[in-house]
């Protein structure tokens, strides 16, 4: 397997880059091919390391991101009930 980063978002026979500059683990051969193609849109790069956890609150220091259990109209969210077989 390779690395690839797609500079756009884009697909490939069962692949998809859903933003630009991702970066999937894609079979060697069809990385091959998509490598040879012209135009530089595929890049071979190094295995992408696990992103860091980010801080809580805004990354300028402000107040703390809104409560995961809103959504954007700032209500609660209700939960989601499933049914249990007996």
């Amino acid at each position: 397997m390779v690395w690839l980063k797609k500079l756009h978002a884009g697909a490939a026979p069962g692949y998809t880059w859903e933003h630009d500059g991702d970066v999937l683990d894609v079979d060697e051969e069809l990385a091959n091919e998509l490598l040879e193609r012209p135009g530089g849109e595929f890049v071979s790069v190094a295995e992408p390391e696990a992103p860091a956890a980010e801080p809580e609150g805004k990354p300028d220091g402000g107040e703390p991101a809104a409560d995961a259990d809103e959504d954007d109209a700032g209500t609660k969210k209700r939960p989601r009930r499933t049914k249990v077989a007996e």
